[in-house]
């Protein structure tokens, strides 16, 4: 894969609205750091950057990753639910 076909490949992933770049991009636009929202929600920067990479295996199991995502998407005012249910599809077509 060549450089412009990983930025491309990057950039319509976060034109898809992942999850995780749902997240990040509403945590951009509110001026937010990594680490003011693992103090807001009481995570460490480590599995923030994990939730913002859709790297949901590096956190403690589904159940903890659907509610960080839940209080991280309350915190910066998304829906979480419509997030959940996105996560949702994300992890139907992957596998």
């Amino acid at each position: 894969m060549t450089e412009l076909d990983v930025s491309s490949d990057l950039q319509q992933r976060a034109a898809g609205g992942s999850v995780g770049a749902q997240l990040r991009q509403a945590r951009e636009a509110r001026g937010m750091s990594i680490d003011g929202v693992g103090q807001a929600i009481k995570l460490a920067p480590r599995q923030v950057a994990a939730i913002e990479a859709d790297a949901f295996d590096q956190l403690l199991s589904p159940t903890y990753a659907r509610g960080f995502i839940r209080n991280y998407a309350s915190l910066i005012g998304l829906d979480a639910q419509a997030l959940l249910a996105s996560l949702d599809q994300q992890h139907v077509c992957a596998t």
